[in-house]
């Protein structure tokens, strides 16, 4: 086998990683909390790697996704599951507890959990 057909075999295989990398990170994002988490999870030794590669990919960084998401589904659940506390968002997300999600909203989002929830 030429070395050129290795890297491209090569190359597919990662590109083939990348392709799942969201889809993984929406099932595990309980579990997931750093860049670092979830690339090892996609089989990336190094997550500066994983980060190159995701940003090539996307277009966008592979931390920004992991925040956007968690914060779009915190803010379904509170919308969508009004007997769900904060603390058992929090632990949907991966964060610890109340304080900790109350934490995250504040410092992406300049609000609470409460505060982005849908007035009906």
């Amino acid at each position: 086998m030429s070395k050129k057909h290795k890297s491209t075999r090569a190359q597919e295989h990662k590109s083939k990683k990348l392709s799942k990398a969201d889809r993984v990170l929406r099932e595990m994002l309980a579990e997931i909390n750093t860049v670092s988490e979830w690339a090892a999870v996609l089989g990336f030794k190094n997550e500066k790697t994983f980060s190159r590669r995701y940003r090539n990919e996307n277009g966008k960084r592979p931390k920004s996704i992991l925040i956007k998401m968690k914060l779009d589904h915190a803010i379904h659940l509170l919308n969508n599951n009004p007997e769900m506390s904060c603390y058992e968002i929090a632990r949907e997300i991966g964060k610890k507890d109340e304080k900790a999600l109350n934490f995250f909203f504040r410092t992406h989002l300049g609000k609470s959990p409460k505060d982005c929830q849908s007035k009906e």
